[in-house]
C-alpha cells in the first residue's frame, strides 16, 4: 500500500508541476522508481585534475545539498510524527481528526498515516493550498493541547512539508535532516 501511495504522489505532483522543476523531479523519481534505480539528489564534486583534490567550494558546497527544495505555491501537509511505543496511531488520527472538525471543517482535510520507521509513526493532514493556511493550522494545533490528549508532548515532532519534499522525506527516512533543512527554510 506505501508504494502504491508513494507512485500516486509522484504521478500527482508530476502532472501538477508539469513544467516545473518540481514535476521533472517527480517524473526522474517515478522513472527511477519503476526500473530500481538510485534517485539521490548528491552531485559529485568535480576534481581539479592539475592537482586531483576537490576544491575547497564543491567540499562546502556538497556539504550544504539538500534533496529538498521551497516552493512556496506547493500545496503543503502538516506532518506529526511519533513514537511507535506508548502511543496508539488510530487513537492520534482519530484527535486530529475531531481536532479538524472543530477548527477546521471548512478546508476539508483528510489525515492518513504511516509507518514512518520502525520506531515512529508519521501522521499527515492534507492538504493546504498555501503555506500561511498551513502554518495557522500548525500554530493552532501546536497551541491545543486539549485536543491532542493521546500522547506525549515530548514525543511528538510537528512540522510542514511539501508535496514533493515529503515523497523525498518518506524515502530517505531521515527526520533529522529534514528537520535542519526545514528550519533553515521556514520562518520557526
Amino acid at each position: 500500500a506505501v508504494k502504491e501511495n508513494y507512485q500516486r504522489e509522484l504521478i500527482d505532483v508530476a502532472g501538477q508541476c508539469a513544467d516545473a522543476e518540481e514535476g521533472a523531479r517527480a517524473r526522474e523519481l517515478l522513472t527511477a522508481f519503476s526500473s530500481g534505480q538510485s534517485t539521490s539528489y548528491r552531485e559529485e564534486p568535480k576534481i581539479d585534475e592539475s592537482t586531483a583534490k576537490e576544491p575547497e567550494a564543491a567540499k562546502d558546497s556538497a556539504a550544504v545539498k539538500s534533496p529538498y527544495t521551497f516552493n512556496e505555491s506547493m500545496e503543503h501537509y502538516v506532518a506529526l510524527v511519533f513514537t511507535v511505543e506508548d502511543n496508539d496511531v488510530n487513537k492520534v488520527k482519530a484527535d486530529v481528526a475531531d481536532f479538524n472538525l472543530s477548527n477546521y471543517n471548512s478546508l476539508a482535510l483528510k489525515v492518513t498515516n504511516n509507518l514512518f520507521d520502525k520506531d515512529h509513526h508519521i501522521v499527515l493532514v492534507k492538504t493546504f493550498k498555501t503555506i500561511p493556511e498551513a502554518t495557522d493550522y500548525l500554530n493552532t494545533l501546536r497551541a491545543d493541547t486539549s485536543s491532542l490528549q493521546s500522547f506525549k508532548v515530548a514525543d511528538v515532532t510537528t512540522f510542514l512539508i511539501s508535496k514533493l519534499n515529503y515523497i523525498t522525506f518518506f524515502k530517505q527516512k531521515n527526520l533529522d535532516q529534514y528537520l535542519e533543512w526545514y528550519y533553515l527554510n521556514y520562518n520557526e
